[in-house]
């Protein structure tokens, strides 16, 4: 090989390594309702359809969520589990590792189980942008 087609060959390979191969995953986005109000704090997650270990999630913030980035779940059917701890107002002593007498929020999960536990919440995703709305009612 001449010296010069080395050095096309090279600055391919940069190219690719820098750009990479493409989209390959699905970057997901989308909004979530409770009873018709914007959740304002939780967490999606996607899970094998027939069980099994959580492959991808995100955080919920203000009713929206965006799944992107460096683990994007391969295209495909997933469940989806739900949740948000919806602060009660109290204080509860923390468990452990935290010191003795630290104080936290008590939370309640305020989303049904059949969104989250026992999710009945099913959808297909392809490779690139997906947008997935969930309306809960509770």
């Amino acid at each position: 090989m001449t010296p010069l087609g080395l050095s096309r060959m090279l600055v391919l390979l940069s190219l690719f390594l820098i750009t990479g191969c493409g989209a390959d995953g699905a970057r997901i986005s989308g909004k979530v309702t409770l009873g018709g109000a914007a959740i304002p704090e939780g967490r999606i997650e996607l899970l094998p359809p027939n069980g099994g270990p959580v492959i991808a999630g995100a955080p919920i913030l203000d009713g929206a969520f965006h799944l992107d980035g460096a683990s994007l779940p391969a295209a495909g059917k997933y469940r989806i589990a739900i949740w948000y701890p919806k602060k009660t107002g109290r204080k509860v002593v923390a468990g452990s590792p935290a010191p003795p007498n630290t104080m936290i929020d008590e939370t309640v999960e305020a989303v049904p189980a059949k969104y989250n536990k026992q999710s009945t919440l099913q959808r297909e995703v392809k490779n690139g942008s997906n947008t997935l709305d969930f309306e809960l009612e509770g």
